[in-house]
């Protein structure tokens, strides 16, 4: 069986972060304004979508804390993991102060 993922992957070296978290297998990718975070190349753990109608320009993942980043050229968000839901990983916003123009993607 095929898997439909959301959007195609931004084509430059930051629009793809992957490693281990808590013993899962994390691959999160940006394709427009949305994050699309798999466990594998076929199996969709879940998609957020940015408010904000920028394209995002990169994202990060930080294997320490299971936390990714993504920005737009003025937005840097950060989200964290809140648990696992039917063997699944959910990652919702963190809080974090307003970008500042030395905080944002070049």
């Amino acid at each position: 069986m095929k898997a439909v993922l959301p959007g195609k992957p931004e084509p430059r070296l930051q629009a793809l972060a992957t490693g281990f978290w808590d013993s899962r297998r994390v691959i999160a990718y940006i394709t427009g304004n949305a994050l699309a975070i798999l466990s594998d190349y076929n199996t969709l753990q879940q998609t957020i979508y940015d408010d904000d109608e920028t394209p995002l320009e990169a994202v990060a993942f930080d294997e320490t804390t299971g936390r990714i980043a993504t920005c737009t050229n003025r937005v840097v968000r950060v989200y964290q993991p809140v648990g696992v839901l039917e063997d699944s990983l959910r990652i919702q916003q963190s809080t974090m102060p307003a970008a500042t123009p030395e905080t944002a993607c070049p």
